[in-house]
């Protein structure tokens, strides 16, 4: 049985599963085009490889880099889009309720 009230923590290990970043983020995902997005007391960030944050805008929701555009949000500025690899907004969504990011083929808040 599992207990659903524990707390797990992600880090980064390399394939010969060495510790390259310390267990410390909420969620991760996926490595992609040399970034990972992770999150970390409820925001969302990029780091690369080695632990080190790239782009320093912190996010509501975030998902990984594909084809050099990664889908983000931040609720209170009533803002989503599509940001490319140096933090540059490339351009922004309407106020929808659903989407679909044909890159990952899944539903994006």
């Amino acid at each position: 049985q599992v207990d659903t009230n524990q707390l797990y923590l992600w880090g980064i290990i390399n394939k010969s599963g060495k510790v390259i970043v310390d267990w410390q983020y909420d969620q991760v995902r996926e490595f992609s085009e040399g970034l990972i997005a992770v999150r970390k007391k409820d925001k969302w960030f990029f780091i690369d490889q080695y632990g080190n944050k790239v782009i320093n805008q912190e996010f509501d929701f975030a998902e990984s880099f594909k084809n050099g555009l990664a889908y983000v949000s931040l609720i209170k500025e009533k803002k989503k889009g599509f940001i490319n690899p140096l933090g540059e907004w490339v351009f922004y969504l309407d106020d929808t309720e659903l989407m679909v990011d044909l890159r990952w083929n899944r539903v994006v808040k």
